[in-house]
């Protein structure tokens, strides 16, 4: 089973798989984390700082179609693992959101449509469990400037539109404890 546990910076994302990954080991059962779709493209910097200067600063469209390259480098890995449980640190649907965030101008959702269909990155999720929190609590997780909370105003909204029957939304101000009951309750059912 292939889960997205996505969902905006600062919401927790890392925390509950770290979180799962333990409780499913505990549980005997395989579990893989890939690495996060930064470190499958060299050209995305490895450092936050550096990378949110790019995100910010580099052409929009580049960043959309690098981080696309990236999300579907890992999907490829992804597709070959064995194990009976693979949690991804952000999947495509907080991918897609995140990259509609970027772009602005008219119809940012069919600039990223077009670039996914042409990279060949469709979601392989059997789960997306989003996390949502509320705009302060983000900001006081992320600490972000000024240009960086604009975009992480359209990542709020852009993750609030997504509906699925697969995407599960998880209120991430709940307690750890809470997030990761619910979020295990979803996965094993």
């Amino acid at each position: 089973m292939i889960v997205e546990i996505g969902g905006m910076d600062g919401t927790g994302k890392t925390v509950q798989v770290n979180y799962l990954f333990n409780y499913f080991i505990e549980k005997g059962k395989t579990v893989y984390i890939p690495n996060p779709i930064y470190k499958f493209n060299p050209k995305i910097p490895q450092y936050l700082e550096n990378r949110i200067a790019w995100y910010m600063n580099e052409n929009a469209v580049k960043v959309v179609e690098e981080n696309i390259k990236a999300a579907k480098a890992r999907n490829n890995l992804v597709q070959k693992i064995g194990s009976e449980y693979v949690l991804l640190d952000r999947g495509y649907y907080t991918t897609w959101a995140s990259m509609v965030a970027r772009l602005d101008g008219k119809d940012p959702e069919s600039i990223v449509d077009y670039i996914a269909r042409d990279l060949n990155f469709y979601p392989i999720e059997d789960k997306h469990i989003i996390y949502e929190a509320d705009f302060d609590t983000i900001k006081k997780r992320t600490n972000p400037s000024r240009s960086f909370e604009l975009y992480l105003v359209k990542f709020k909204r852009e993750i609030g539109l997504i509906t699925d029957d697969e995407a599960y939304k998880v209120d991430a101000t709940k307690s750890r404890k809470e997030v990761f009951d619910i979020t295990r309750k979803i996965i094993e059912n």
